[in-house]
């Protein structure tokens, strides 16, 4: 048969996609729910999931309202669970009773900054001007050092004391701890004792000490007999 005689191929017809369903006026309900509950604190969560089947359905109808509502809702109810996050881990590094980093024997191992309220006996540190946010520098006594934790104790109730301070008291209970622990009497031309008063901001009650000894020059080793 003559090529030009062939008929022409049939054409496959293919049903067209359905249509989206047309938008009705109205906002999106998941999308107006999303954005109340983002933003009361406690509704992020819900907020975060309502914020994005409402985003979903708002596309797909050409909500704009409703689209602009679920991406505010997203954005709020993100700011408030990253917020709720730093607040949590901001407690917990607060109510952590010890962050200093020790070893099974409870020694220091590496220079690290520590707060006064986790000092203990036998600890050397760097610079003890006294209680601060950031109050010392600890490392191990093998390292050069100009003070040594030597005693903590409890003065008695009703003593005065100056929290974040020092106190006559105070350093006087520390004087007569420092022989039983270092088995020498002190060298007062080298050697100096403070015992410093903590306050519930250190996380510690008032009455309660820290015995250091400074020293004039860096020393290396413990005073611990």
């Amino acid at each position: 048969m003559d090529q030009q005689n062939r008929p022409a191929p049939l054409a496959v017809a293919y049903p067209s996609p359905p249509a989206a369903p047309a938008w009705n006026g109205k906002t999106n309900g998941f999308s107006i729910a999303a954005l109340t509950l983002s933003l009361i604190g406690c509704g992020s969560l819900p907020g975060l999931i309502f914020g994005f089947i409402g985003l979903r359905q708002s596309r797909r109808n050409g909500d704009r309202r409703g689209r602009v509502f679920a991406i505010l809702a997203l954005i709020i109810a993100a700011v408030w669970l990253a917020l709720f996050a730093f607040g949590v881990a901001k407690a917990l590094t607060r109510t952590t009773p010890d962050r200093s980093q020790r070893d099974v024997a409870g020694a220091i191992q590496v220079e690290q900054p520590i707060w006064f309220a986790d000092l203990r006996t036998g600890d050397c540190v760097k610079g003890s001007e006294g209680p601060s946010e950031h109050d010392l520098v600890a490392l191990p006594c093998t390292s050069p050092h100009n003070g040594e934790v030597f005693a903590t104790y409890t003065l008695p109730e009703g003593s005065p004391v100056k929290p974040g301070r020092p106190t006559d008291e105070a350093t006087a209970g520390c004087l007569s701890r420092f022989e039983a622990y270092s088995g020498t009497k002190l060298d007062e031309d080298r050697q100096f004792v403070t015992g410093w008063t903590l306050d519930s901001q250190h996380r510690a009650e008032t009455h309660n000490v820290v015995c250091i000894v400074d020293v004039a020059d860096d020393s290396t080793g413990s005073l611990r007999r």
